[in-house]
């Protein structure tokens, strides 16, 4: 068995197993102590993801390589809420484009990235890749077709990560 290829994979019981076919004997509350000290123990119901790296592997060289979005709720008293959508360039750190909008639908989402795209004036050939969160807006079969045909790749932070999306977040 590869051990460092299949520990996460398995839980401790079958790893405990494998190792034992292949004449390593060790006790299942070991291998339990052993995969949840070095993180592959991942509780019921929560999805499996890769540890956070050190540094983020799609660091930008260039302007207008990565745009960061995101949606953020501002409460306006004797209105409700609203959402401001904001573009924000990943090398430069300059707001592209910020819109304020009464609601967040799919189709607010849609036309707050075209209006950024309009403004940036993006040659034909850009390599854009757009970093999201996981909200319904962003997961949306419409949105997905949206960005293909405006040749815009998605780059979706991991769950419950918002660090990986930090330059906005912030």
């Amino acid at each position: 068995m590869e051990i460092g290829k299949r520990l996460d994979l398995n839980g401790y019981r079958t790893v405990t197993y494998e190792l034992e076919k292949e004449g390593v004997y060790i006790s299942e509350s070991s291998a339990y102590r052993y995969m949840r000290k070095h993180g592959l123990i991942i509780p019921k119901g929560e999805p499996k993801r890769e540890p956070a790296g050190d540094e983020w592997r799609h660091k930008p060289t260039r302007p207008n390589e990565n745009w960061h979005t995101d949606i953020t709720y501002i409460w306006i008293s004797g209105y409700g809420f609203y959402y401001l959508f904001t573009y924000l360039d990943g090398f430069s750190r300059y707001v592209i484009h910020s819109e304020l909008r009464m609601s967040m639908t799919v189709e607010d989402t849609i036309d707050t990235l075209k209006h950024a795209l309009q403004k940036a004036s993006l040659p034909e050939d850009h390599q854009l890749k757009l970093v999201t969160d996981n909200g319904s807006q962003y997961r949306s079969n419409r949105f997905k077709r949206y960005l293909e045909k405006q040749h815009i790749y998605q780059i979706r932070t991991a769950y419950k990560h918002p660090e990986t999306n930090g330059k906005i977040e912030r």
